[in-house]
Formats: structure tokens, C-alpha cells, sequence
């Protein structure tokens, strides 16, 4: 299978997996054993594509995912807190696409323990996780293959995809948020990049002829069920919008933990990532 095969069958065992999880940990009627059989299959087989992956652009010499794995560390230990927990997300990446720490509590062979000890709290917490974080790489890695640009070229591949849409307004507002960079208004920066994000979730509700909502979140549950996003993709949008709102607010009020240029510059280039992926799904579903 191709990287890109491989990465599409991964996607739909991480939210198969999540379903089942989040059945098991509901309902108690639903830890029966095929459910049981099913996680351990489905987590086996994401190790096996995203190890697969690892070694193909390795064995093929493809920098563009040699690279963006080298720098998702660098990534995930910046979104650290994209889970409110102590357990540090990046021992999930890690575990998963450098098999390193066999023994740890995290990861895959985090999850089949707490699987193995009847542990279905755990159990889900640690396979949400763990699609937080390979999810992230995905959209990453098959956005590089699709492409083939460098992530530095993506802001230009959006604003093209705003003026063709007729949405010059959201590319002012980017414009805004590199000046709010360079003046080091840090705060004004993640504001208006959650005002971007609210806006195209907007634009995009509107284009599919339904009234748009005053939340972030009331937009994206519309594109959920017009099946424009997944639940998994709708998790991811929502999860990293709570987080801009999180920056935002502590940085008016946490001294210990001021935003920096390199805060900044990663919440940038993320949320043009996420608008891109938002845009990408809008003009698949056109065409479907």
C-alpha cells in the first residue's frame, strides 16, 4: 500500500477505535469481548501503517515527512496542553511512529494495558489521546503528499482559496495578525486568529444554505451533520479553537506563562493549516 493508502486506513481505524472506547466506557453492556478483540486489532493496525509510513519515507528518502516527523516533537510538546492532563502527549507520538519505550503507560501499549485490567476510563482516555496526536500528523503528512509545497507556502495556497471564495475580508485579518507579530501584541494575535477561524466556519455554513450560528462550535456541529467534517475532524477544529481560547485568557492574567514570538508563530502557521483543512473539506463535499 502507498503512504497515502496506508494514512486513509489509519483515519478510519482512529475513529472506529474512538466509537468503541467511548461504547465500552458508557455502557457496560458493551465490553464484551469482540468489542475487546476489535481494539486490540484496530490499535495493532494503526502501528503497523504509521510505522510502515515512518520506514517508506525513510527507505524512499521523501524529506517533506522526514521532516515534518522530526518536527512534531517540536510541535507536540507546544500543544502539550491540548489535553488538560499530566500525561505528556508527545510520549504518544513517540510510542506509536518510533516504537521507543516499549514499557511505558502511554500510547498503544498504554491503551491495551488499561484494556487488558478492565481500566475502560483509561482505556478512552488514552485512545483519544492518542487520535489527537496522529490525527495532527496525518493531516500534516497527507497535506505535504497532496500538495507537494513546503508548509511555508501554504499561507499563499489560502489566501488564493479566501480571494476565490470571495472572503478578502479573512485574508485582512491575517494581515492584522502579522502586524499584531511584529508590535508583539501577542494576545491580539490569537484573538484574531480565533477570528478567522469563526469567520470561514461562517462563510462556510452559509455557502451550504443554512443560517450560521454565533459559536465557533454551533458552526462546526452544522458541518458535522451536513457531513462536511467527521466527528474525529470536528474534535480536532473545536479542540484547538478551546486552546487559542485558553491562550488568550491566561495571557491576560498568568504572568509564569507569557505568549512568545515562537507561541505565536506556531498558533499562526497551525491556524492556517486548520483553515486550509476546513476549505479542503467545504469544496470535497461540493463535488460529492
Amino acid at each position: 500500500m502507498s503512504n497515502s493508502d496506508l494514512l486513509d486506513e489509519t483515519e478510519k481505524l482512529l475513529l472506529k477505535t474512538l466509537e468503541i472506547t467511548t461504547f465500552m466506557k458508557s455502557d457496560p453492556k458493551e465490553q464484551t469481548p469482540k468489542n475487546r478483540t476489535s481494539v486490540v486489532s484496530n490499535l495493532k493496525a494503526i502501528e503497523r501503517n504509521l510505522l510502515l509510513v515512518y520506514h517508506n519515507a525513510s527507505r524512499f528518502k521523501e524529506p517533506t515527512i522526514e521532516q515534518i516527523l522530526n518536527d512534531m516533537n517540536d510541535d507536540i510538546k507546544k500543544i502539550s496542553y491540548l489535553i488538560n492532563t499530566n500525561r505528556p502527549i508527545q510520549k504518544v507520538y513517540l510510542d506509536v511512529l518510533k516504537a521507543r519505550n516499549v514499557g511505558t503507560t502511554y500510547g498503544i501499549f498504554g491503551i491495551l494495558n488499561c484494556l487488558e485490567k478492565g481500566d475502560y476510563d483509561s482505556t478512552h482516555w488514552l485512545t483519544y489521546c492518542l487520535c489527537a496526536t496522529i490525527y495532527d500528523f496525518i493531516e500534516k503528512t497527507k497535506f505535504i503528499m497532496n500538495s507537494r509545497v513546503l508548509p511555508s507556502e501554504i499561507r499563499e495556497l489560502v489566501k488564493k482559496n479566501l480571494d476565490d471564495l470571495g472572503q478578502s475580508e479573512i485574508n485582512e485579518i491575517f494581515e492584522l495578525i502579522d502586524e499584531n507579530l511584529i508590535a508583539k501584541h501577542y494576545k491580539d494575535c490569537i484573538d484574531n486568529c480565533r477570528k478567522a477561524l469563526m469567520r470561514i466556519a461562517e462563510v462556510i455554513v452559509l455557502k451550504l444554505g443554512e443560517e450560521a450560528k454565533t459559536s465557533y462550535e454551533g458552526n462546526l456541529n452544522i458541518m458535522s451533520e451536513k457531513n462536511v467534517i467527521d466527528s474525529l475532524e470536528k474534535r480536532d477544529f473545536s479542540t484547538f479553537f478551546s486552546i487559542l481560547s485558553q491562550k488568550s485568557q491566561h495571557e491576560g492574567l498568568d504572568m509564569t506563562n507569557k505568549l512568545t514570538s515562537e507561541d505565536c508563530s506556531y498558533f499562526i502557521d497551525t491556524t492556517y493549516i486548520k483553515l486550509k483543512r476546513l476549505l479542503d473539506k467545504f469544496w470535497k463535499s461540493r463535488k460529492s
